[in-house]
């Protein structure tokens, strides 16, 4: 399934970058898998955002965030609500 499809009707917040085929998705980064799209999530300790390099390291192909990330190489969606 394609990046859109997987967030087609998702308010965007922002730019997007690529829309590669996602195979899975995670919010934990220690369970990317290659072909993965990573929900950035905001949590009471931590952001998800700071654990995008590690998902893209582990084969994340997108990050869905709320805000610009670092990325790497992977696709970048920016949505208004990553919890929607």
């Amino acid at each position: 399934m394609r990046l859109s499809a997987l967030l087609k009707g998702v308010p965007p917040g922002g730019a997007w970058t690529g829309d590669p085929e996602v195979a899975a998705i995670a919010y934990d980064s220690r369970a990317v898998t290659p072909g993965s799209a990573f929900f950035a999530l905001p949590g009471t300790k931590a952001d998800g955002a700071a654990f995008a390099p590690a998902a893209v390291a582990a084969g994340a192909v997108a990050v869905v965030a709320a805000g610009p990330c670092d990325h790497g190489a992977a696709a970048l969606a920016i949505v208004a609500d990553t919890r929607q």
